[in-house]
């Protein structure tokens, strides 16, 4: 039987930046821009590095998301 470690640390890893990696890409899509002034959910929509490309956004936000559910796996 695994130790409640074992399993929870990885799923907690995995929830969040799969969500981080989703609500980037849904604020990507749509065109919004986050920022530390907007409250914490539509703050974290986008992105908040607006000097880097688009390919280079969607790259990242990609990357969370692979991060996320390759955790999760």
């Amino acid at each position: 039987m695994n130790s409640f470690t074992d399993w929870f640390i990885p799923a907690l890893v995995g929830v969040t930046f799969t969500l981080l990696g989703a609500r980037n890409l849904y604020g990507l899509s749509t065109g919004r821009v986050s920022s530390v002034e907007k409250r914490f959910p539509s703050g974290t929509c986008g992105t908040m590095l607006t000097w880097m490309s688009r390919g280079i956004r969607l790259g990242l936000s990609l990357l969370f998301l692979a991060l996320g559910l390759g955790s999760l796996v």
